[in-house]
């Protein structure tokens, strides 16, 4: 395949993802002080932000059938992409904005969005109890499933094990 075969598709793949980006990035992807918000504007924003959040993971936990890492995983990649959002511009503003009521505003938007991503890493509404797997796309991985990688070797599901890192050389390292 020749580089300008190749670099014609490189800009068609990029070309596709770009289309694929759904619209309603673009309205909250701008500049997040884009028209100086008050401290209730800014709350409102980053409240917004987590309600989003928390519609994306709603949305993923009702998918019916297959979960796919369409349905699954890029509802759950939006939902850190606007908690993401929220706690940094709540973080800056929390620390550099010269109005207390700002400040105020920004430092309870921390907390709402820590709270939320605590609910979320500690499983409160049942998250990972999605039956994603992405070795075996859109099935369910349990200890029943085998298949011909190094998965079928092991009763446990995949995401269980841990892999732990090869054992180093017996020989010490010398500094001379």
């Amino acid at each position: 395949m020749t580089f300008r075969r190749m670099s014609s598709l490189a800009v068609a793949a990029a070309m596709a993802w770009l289309l694929a980006v759904p619209a309603a990035r673009a309205a909250d992807d701008a500049p997040f002080w884009t028209g100086n918000p008050n401290a209730t504007q800014f709350a409102k924003k980053g409240q917004d932000r987590i309600d989003a959040a928390k519609a994306s993971i709603a949305k993923m936990m009702t998918v019916k059938g297959a979960h796919t890492a369409e349905n699954t995983l890029t509802l759950y990649d939006e939902a850190l992409r606007q908690l993401d959002a929220a706690g940094s511009q709540a973080g800056l503003m929390e620390n550099v904005h010269p109005d207390s009521l700002v400040r105020t505003a920004a430092e309870k938007l921390s907390q709402d969005v820590s709270a939320y991503s605590t609910d979320l890493s500690l499983d409160r509404q049942g998250v990972r109890r999605a039956p994603f797997d992405p070795h075996h796309e859109g099935r369910r991985r349990d200890a029943a499933t085998t298949c011909s990688t190094s998965c079928a070797t092991s009763s446990s599901p995949a995401w269980t094990r841990t892999t732990r890192p090869a054992p180093r050389s017996s020989r010490s390292a010398t500094i001379s």
